[in-house]
């Protein structure tokens, strides 16, 4: 694998997964990339001005529509003590992994254990002047574990780290309905379902969704699946459930 790339998945090869996501940065800037089978590219962008940007891939709209959502990091200090920036968060609740998804092409990807059943992971993008020894010591020491470091090369961060830290933690109920409606803003999907049930395997509508609106985001990655008109579900509006 190319230095400074990540390329991860939660899940098995031979079982439930999430999407795909590549990591990588070029010079002082830091982007990320997901795709799957039902949403298509999306691009995270984290600048060295500390612009960020979640914009869709899409050649058909413009940049400016492509936004998502937009916001700015915190600076990143000049202290190497144990300190670092959160860029953001993603959480994959283990209940909505699905066996839909096909990420074995990808030979070069870092499959991520699954949290156990009703629980989930907890993938954060930091920075850090940290080095990788002092830092992996500085997470273990808040229950985290650095699966990945990498360096910005560029003229103004050239003594930063990048890292990616995985986690499992409690997540309580994660459920939400989906009715097809015209003028949501952004929207994906028509009427879905993306159950809190672990018996369900089949889930081939991927969907990321802001868990509130504190920056940086904190995103979880549900699993679901479309629903006919006759279904007891349709037409029930949009309700999320978060416990």
């Amino acid at each position: 694998m190319p230095k400074n790339q990540f390329r991860f998945c939660v899940g098995a090869l031979d079982g439930t997964q999430s999407s795909s996501y590549k990591i990588w940065s070029q010079s002082d800037e830091l982007y990320m990339l997901t795709r799957d089978l039902t949403a298509g590219h999306q691009k995270f962008s984290f600048h060295s001005s500390g612009e960020c940007r979640w914009a869709r891939i899409d050649e058909n709209i413009s940049g400016k529509e492509r936004a998502i959502l937009e916001w700015n990091r915190a600076e990143i200090k000049d202290s190497k003590a144990n300190e670092a920036i959160l860029l953001m968060t993603l959480g994959f609740p283990t209940n909505h992994l699905s066996i839909d998804i096909n990420n074995s092409k990808n030979r070069a990807i870092n499959w991520i254990a699954p949290a156990p059943v009703n629980q989930a992971v907890m993938i954060q993008f930091m920075l850090s002047k940290t080095p990788p020894e002092e830092f992996n010591t500085f997470m273990r020491n808040h229950n985290k574990k650095v699966i990945y470091n990498g360096e910005l090369t560029g003229d103004r961060y050239s003594d930063t780290h990048w890292y990616v830290t995985k986690a499992d933690f409690e997540c309580g109920t994660v459920e939400m309905n989906m009715t097809d409606t015209p003028d949501l803003e952004g929207r994906i999907f028509k009427s879905s379902f993306f159950p809190d049930d672990p018996t369900i395997t089949k889930r081939p509508l991927r969907l990321r969704m802001l868990m509130n609106k504190t920056l940086p985001p904190y995103m979880w990655e549900l699993g679901g699946y479309e629903i006919q008109q006759n279904s007891p579900k349709y037409n029930q509006g949009i309700a999320c459930s978060f416990s």
